[in-house]
């Protein structure tokens, strides 16, 4: 399964999840969008870290 495949199955694995709490789809796109930013931005901060 290539990236953007497995990131369109988590996203509709989150979307019926989250239909089940009564979430609606945008904010659950909202925060996976979020989530993923932060994530990244972790990513690089710990890189940075290991560097020093």
């Amino acid at each position: 399964m290539t990236d953007p495949e497995r990131s369109a199955a988590e996203m509709r694995g989150l979307l019926r999840f989250a239909q089940g709490l009564g979430l609606d789809e945008d904010t659950v796109r909202d925060t996976y969008e979020t989530v993923g930013r932060q994530a990244a931005e972790a990513e690089v901060a710990v890189s940075q870290a290991a560097e020093i």
